[in-house]
């Protein structure tokens, strides 16, 4: 859905600027929205991939791609820059074949890890274990707070 949203979205702003389309402007705002949505799309994908595999490093997991997201815009301005300074719509015709490129190709290598919770469920069976051992003993069960609040 993201890389349709970005190619139709930044196709049509190229054909538009470029003046191959016709311009008027609903159809401008349609076009525009689609782009500037597509990476809602790339975001989401990432972050719910990531997640998943990475459950017990979420916070940190999550903090990395924000970042690197803040970081791409740097990165597409100085692509702009370097390669497309006086040619905006160029500019546009790479943003609608270059990421979504590489996104519909990237995205078969996307992968959930199911041998993480398979190594979480060993972990917890361990703990469960160790909570069993300790609760042998009725008087040490209630001095303790262990078992009483989620950890």
């Amino acid at each position: 859905m993201g890389c349709l949203c970005c190619f139709c979205g930044y196709t049509g702003l190229y054909l538009m600027a470029s003046g191959k389309a016709p311009n008027n402007f609903p159809q401008l705002l349609v076009f525009a929205v689609a782009a500037g949505n597509s990476g809602t799309y790339f975001d989401t994908t990432t972050l719910v991939t990531n997640v998943r595999n990475f459950p017990n490093e979420r916070g940190f997991v999550v903090g990395v791609l924000k970042s690197f997201l803040g970081l791409s815009s740097s990165v597409y301005t100085s692509v702009y820059v370097a390669f497309f300074e006086p040619d905006a719509v160029a500019f546009l015709l790479m943003l609608a074949l270059l990421p979504t490129g590489l996104a519909g190709l990237l995205s078969l290598g996307l992968n959930y890890v199911p041998y993480v919770e398979a190594s979480e469920a060993v972990q917890q069976q361990q703990q469960q274990h160790q909570h069993q051992q300790h609760a042998g003993s009725s008087s040490s069960r209630w001095r303790t707070t262990q078992g009483r609040f989620l950890s």
